[in-house]
């Protein structure tokens, strides 16, 4: 019984000092494997959904919005997986450019998902850690809000256009938005 219980402890030990594969790296492998719909490109888009695209042409695409909510030439869009208010949501905001040309198209300003399909080329996705975006953005605390009674503090790196935010217990991220680089009153806009 004692040998076998010296060779669990050797095995345990091993297995402790293995260095384990770096995520940078494991996350490329998937990353190279996944299609542009499940991209997050800061201050481009994510997935099919590209900045300063017509809202209107969105909805055609993807049908109508579960949540929507629209006052003085803005719109924020919410669609939920599988049409249930508990799964994950994609939430769009827009506005129109009065007294332009094209005034009559809401361009997409925002974009938020919450899913963790929706990945960045670095292989940040919604649950990753607080600690490991740092080596990937250069994030600012911009705001925090409560949702759902949980306190969320949000972390943009305005100049990719790609904020953050973070469940202040778990300190891991619950939602990733984008936004044009340096567009500072996106940043601000709570799509909840």
């Amino acid at each position: 019984m004692m040998k076998y219980c010296i060779v669990l402890l050797v095995l345990a030990e091993l297995t402790a000092c293995t260095s384990p594969e770096k995520p940078a790296e494991k996350s490329l492998e998937v990353i190279n494997k996944l299609p542009d719909s499940l991209l997050i490109k800061p201050g481009e888009s994510i997935g099919n959904i590209k900045l300063d695209d017509d809202m209107q042409a969105l909805t055609m695409q993807s049908g109508k919005p579960d949540e929507n909510d629209a006052a003085m030439g803005s719109a924020s869009y919410t669609w939920f997986a599988r049409h249930d208010a508990a799964g994950y949501r994609t939430s769009v905001y827009g506005h129109r450019n009065f007294g332009a040309a094209d005034e009559n198209i809401m361009h997409i300003k925002k974009i938020l998902v919450n899913s963790p399909t929706y990945v960045t080329s670095d292989g940040i996705h919604t649950g990753t850690g607080r600690d490991s975006l740092n080596r990937f953005f250069q994030l600012t605390d911009s705001s925090k809000y409560s949702v759902k009674g949980k306190i969320v503090h949000v972390f943009a790196d305005v100049s990719k256009g790609i904020a953050f935010e973070i469940d202040s217990l778990t300190r891991k991220c619950t939602a990733i938005s984008i936004f044009k680089p340096s567009d500072t009153s996106a940043v601000y806009i709570n799509m909840y």
